[in-house]
């Protein structure tokens, strides 16, 4: 299900670990709950996993790829192959972007229009092009659950 999202909001928004606030600051986790709620979309729970924070302090990783794998999430989120399917707006992307690119994803993001949305401790909340970002590319959800007005 293709999800709209106006991400110029978010743009230039500072990294802060753990962050879920758009006035403070996001990871890459509270950007991707943040842009779903934008869309009217509650995928919170993805970020209510114990965090496991890997040697940058970065609480992405081991804990929402087993956040996304877990049976409940998976009766919203479907597994995508960004190599064998075609990726819609709104998919949430899992990549390595610190991890060796043989290790478990320590990223996520959004694809939105060609573009991945998400955010980093130098830049804060930016938006990159697809092929940019292809290599680091581990796998994709696609949200198949039904919108959840958010509060």
């Amino acid at each position: 299900m293709p999800i709209t999202i106006d991400y110029t909001p978010f743009l230039g928004v500072p990294f802060v670990t753990h962050g879920r606030n758009l006035k403070e600051g996001l990871d890459c986790t509270g950007l991707v709950i943040a842009l779903y709620a934008q869309a009217g979309i509650d995928i919170s729970f993805i970020g209510n996993t114990e965090y496991e924070l890997d040697r940058h302090g970065n609480s992405c990783g081991k804990a929402i790829v087993q956040s996304l794998k877990e049976p409940a999430t998976q009766k919203v989120f479907r597994r995508v192959n960004p190599i064998t399917e075609s990726l819609e707006n709104g998919d949430v992307i899992l990549m390595r972007w610190i991890a060796p690119l043989d290790k478990v994803p320590d990223h996520l993001g959004v694809f939105y229009n060609n573009r991945i949305i998400h955010t980093t401790v130098m830049t804060g909340v930016i938006v990159n092009r697809m092929p940019l970002l292809m290599e680091r590319i581990d796998s994709a959800f696609r949200y198949i659950g039904e919108p959840l007005q958010c509060e």
